[in-house]
């Protein structure tokens, strides 16, 4: 079983024959396949390191638990996916090649990694050690910063306090001298209040 990393993609053109193209090729349930064709194999392993080395992730990903045609609109495909182990970012970036116009954000848990592609600029950060730091991006605070906040009491790695633990459960950090200490404030003052 694979870890999953979550995506969500916008993608917009402006000759809607691409993005009808794009669409009729969604409805196979060929989305990386749309930008980068998979070749014919020669090995058995060949498939697996072309796929890692082409498109990002492991496998085509199944747009049959997504609502892409539900949020898609006139020269714009939007949707949330999940993807093996990491985004497509070989996709976005060969969209963007084609003058497609792709803005993602991706998130992995699991393997603790959070990133956006925008511009044809792919920016992938390791979620614990920013968070912890402080040096985590706003983007990236807006995308998985809640989310760390509920993992972090759940697992006991802050207290009621804010103060950031040990593995004893003893203060590593105290409250405002770890994280981005205005978002900690903010975000453990809806728990706390």
């Amino acid at each position: 079983m694979p870890n999953w990393c979550n995506n969500w993609v916008s993608l917009s053109h402006d000759d809607e024959s691409k993005v009808k193209a794009l669409i009729e090729d969604m409805r196979e349930g060929k989305f990386l396949a749309h930008f980068l064709p998979e070749p014919e194999y020669e090995g058995a392993e060949d498939w697996y390191h072309w796929r890692w080395d082409t498109w990002g992730c492991k496998w085509e990903i199944d747009l049959t638990y997504t609502d892409w045609e539900e949020q898609s609109s006139e020269g714009k495909v939007e949707f949330n996916f999940q993807s093996p182990w990491n985004a497509p970012v070989g996709v976005y970036k060969k969209a963007h090649e084609l003058d497609w116009g792709v803005e993602a954000t991706y998130d992995e848990g699991g393997c603790d990694f959070c990133g956006r592609f925008e511009n044809g600029t792919n920016e992938c950060i390791n979620m614990t050690d920013t968070f912890e730091d402080g040096s985590m991006p706003e983007w990236a605070l807006e995308q998985v910063g809640d989310e760390l906040i509920d993992r972090y009491l759940d697992n006991e790695i802050i207290d009621l306090g804010g103060n950031l633990l040990d593995e004893d459960g003893k203060i590593k950090k105290k409250h405002g001298t770890w994280g981005n200490p205005k978002f900690n404030k903010n975000e453990l003052a809806h728990y706390f209040v």
